[in-house]
């Protein structure tokens, strides 16, 4: 026990126990394809200076073959979410969001791991949006309209984003 010394009385006075480390934090969500033969696994892990580390793992429904597909380390003011909806049909692709304090950002992933033709492992959609030269803004992505089939609502007409061709198809006027 560690004491301290009181000068006025001159006793040993016990002091309370330093407190101990917080332990981190462990949160697991996880999705299932439509068939219910792989799910995705996002790890939550919060440290003590409240930053959290998202890991995203694929895996067949049993937990087997499970591969890491995306680690990220965000602030206390920015939170990954992984949608019900994750999976495409086939469940070949799937899509995690990312809510920032102003934006967010949705990131499509090809379950395999492989990288997608450009070498990139997973599309960023809100920047392959701004490309078109258009004035209209991504305001959610609501899931999967057909296998490479992402609905994407904007400030103007929805669009279809076609994972393939990395190209956004108007679906109607506002």
């Amino acid at each position: 026990m560690v004491y301290q010394k009181k000068t006025d009385v001159q006793q040993d006075i016990p002091l309370s126990p330093l407190p101990s480390a917080v332990p981190n934090l462990t949160k697991e969500t996880e999705v299932h394809t439509i068939d219910g033969t792989m799910k995705v696994v996002m790890e939550k892990k919060i440290t003590q200076d409240n930053a959290s580390t998202y890991t995203f793992f694929v895996a067949d429904i049993s937990g087997k073959n499970k591969h890491t597909l995306f680690t990220k380390t965000a602030s206390a003011s920015s939170t990954m979410v992984l949608p019900q909806n994750s999976w495409s049909p086939d469940g070949k692709y799937l899509f995690i969001r990312e809510n920032n304090k102003d934006s967010f950002a949705i990131f499509v992933f090809k379950a395999s791991r492989d990288a997608f033709s450009n070498g990139e492992l997973y599309l960023d959609v809100l920047p392959l949006f701004t490309k078109q030269k258009t004035t209209e803004r991504i305001t959610d992505v609501t899931g999967w309209d057909a296998p490479t089939l992402l609905h994407v609502k904007t400030t103007g007409p929805s669009y279809w984003f076609d994972i393939e061709s990395r190209s956004f198809l108007q679906l109607a006027t506002k």
